[in-house]
């Protein structure tokens, strides 16, 4: 079934979409932020929170360095500028260590290829895409330009489908001027061992294909990713050019272990948090 347009999707099917938790009206700080400091008191501290705002001013955005006033969390939004709807996601710590290990992955694999440092990290910095501001957990870009080619989203519930990541890695390959190309998508289900990466690929006249799909869980009490599977980030669209000749530049490959890996910190975290 294809996707609706960001100009269709309609408050209801956001709602759905993303799992909200919570719906508000924006009518001034005065009674959005104890509202919102409210919200999460009776919830599960190690999920993710996903709340709804209507009537959310555009001014409020700080698209320069990331952050949005009057929102007294940490998290990630995201802003349908005409009809002034805000999605935001409240991050669970589960949530940040699996961004925080992919980021730091990558960044290794980078500097075994001695060229870590002609890619810009820009984190969770808010985008344009035509009529979204969009904010990823982590983004990357070559050196010399002032946009990303590459993002993460990670989410965090108990239902089976995965369509927010799915929306949202579609979002940035599809909605112009993103120059974004590949995205890396990590779907935690927080109740059980398990996680999906993914990676979506750019195909002609923006088109977004999931290229990988990687599930990983407890089999015979180890993680196992699933046929063995790895998630291969493409050099070229990267870095905007093609790996130097002779060099150790290749395209990144995130292995099965590595992956593993990464799951079993998370987990490790969920636990931790569980017995607490």
């Amino acid at each position: 079934m294809a996707a609706k347009s960001d100009v269709t999707e309609s408050v209801a099917d956001l709602e759905s979409l993303y799992n909200v938790e919570a719906s508000f009206e924006y009518t001034g700080r005065d009674s959005l932020v104890p509202a919102l400091r409210a919200f999460p008191e009776t919830k599960d501290i190690i999920l993710d929170h996903t709340v709804l705002i209507t009537k959310f001013p555009l001014q409020l955005f700080n698209i320069e360095d990331g952050d949005i006033a009057v929102i007294p969390f940490h998290g990630k939004a995201l802003y349908f500028r005409d009809r002034r709807i805000l999605i935001f996601t409240m991050k669970g710590s589960p949530h940040e260590i699996l961004s925080r290990a992919i980021h730091d992955l990558l960044r290794a694999k980078l500097r075994k290829m001695y060229c870590h440092e002609d890619l810009i990290a820009s984190g969770g910095v808010i985008e344009s895409l035509g009529n979204v501001n969009k904010q990823p957990d982590q983004s990357w870009g070559p050196k010399g330009v002032e946009y990303p080619t590459c993002v993460l989203e990670v989410g965090m519930e108990e239902r089976e489908s995965i369509p927010a990541l799915d929306r949202d890695a579609q979002r940035w390959i599809e909605n112009e001027p993103s120059h974004v190309t590949q995205v890396i998508t990590a779907k935690i289900f927080p109740h059980r061992p398990e996680i999906i990466f993914a990676l979506w690929q750019a195909k002609s006249h923006r088109q977004p294909v999931k290229k990988d799909e990687v599930h990983v869980k407890i089999r015979q009490g180890q993680p196992r990713a699933s046929n063995n599977r790895s998630l291969s980030v493409i050099f070229e669209k990267l870095f905007e050019r093609l790996p130097i000749p002779g060099s150790s530049e290749s395209d990144v490959i995130f292995t099965a272990p590595e992956l593993c890996s990464i799951a079993l910190e998370v987990w490790e975290e969920i636990d931790l948090n569980r017995r607490g």
